[in-house]
């Protein structure tokens, strides 16, 4: 088994700017990857 990870946040160019978005985003990949 493994984990996957959804989110349906980042649709728009800016969110990437945010970064309580990007602190998501990382968070999810380290959880997925462990």
């Amino acid at each position: 088994g493994g984990r996957s990870f959804y989110t349906a946040l980042g649709h728009k160019p800016e969110s990437y700017k945010d970064k309580n978005f990007l602190n998501h985003i990382f968070g999810a990949i380290y959880w997925a990857a462990q």
